[in-house]
């Protein structure tokens, strides 16, 4: 047998076909992944220019009508979380902004429930990051989002973007 190896002819091309995943993250697991889509595109850093942005790879639980769905950031240590934002991907069509949303952290082995700052929610609105930040200080290795779909709809997510809270001087 042979096999037949083709070579990008530009570094754009070359760039694409990288798996890159943002600097703290190890890795993205999801309950379900749609087949034409890539859980990775979760935390790859790219940037969407709308909800609907197709120029760009995607997590999506397509199929999955109505279905709840669970999608677990893994950081590569625990980390002083500073916020979470969340671009939800919707096409106008069966996938939409979820119906809710809340998140758990991993600490110490163990699942916690993060509790939103006073003036957080856990937001669904399109075209935009949905920035939450914890009550109280937390250190996490992971966060885990619990996504309630809307009835008969799918959900999917374009970027989730961790940031960890950098500690000068010994303090927070």
């Amino acid at each position: 047998t042979t096999m037949n190896v083709w070579f990008a002819r530009d570094e754009q091309t070359a760039q694409a076909g990288l798996q890159v995943l943002a600097p703290n993250v190890a890795d993205v697991s999801a309950s379900y992944t749609y087949s034409n889509d890539d859980v990775m595109a979760i935390a790859d850093g790219r940037k969407p220019s709308s909800s609907s942005d197709k120029s760009i790879p995607r997590w999506t639980s397509w199929r999955h009508l109505g279905e709840a769905q669970q999608v677990t950031v893994t950081l590569k240590k625990a980390q002083k979380i500073d916020n979470v934002s969340v671009y939800w991907y919707e096409d106008d069509g069966g996938v939409r902004v979820p119906a809710s949303w809340t998140m758990e952290y991993r600490s110490e082995g163990k699942w916690l429930p993060f509790v939103p700052y006073t003036t957080d929610h856990f937001g669904v609105e399109k075209d935009q990051f949905n920035m939450v930040h914890p009550e109280s200080e937390i250190s996490a290795d992971a966060i885990r989002l619990n996504i309630t779909p809307k009835e008969n709809y799918v959900v999917g997510i374009l970027e989730v973007v961790v940031l960890f809270t950098f500690t000068r001087c010994g303090k927070w």
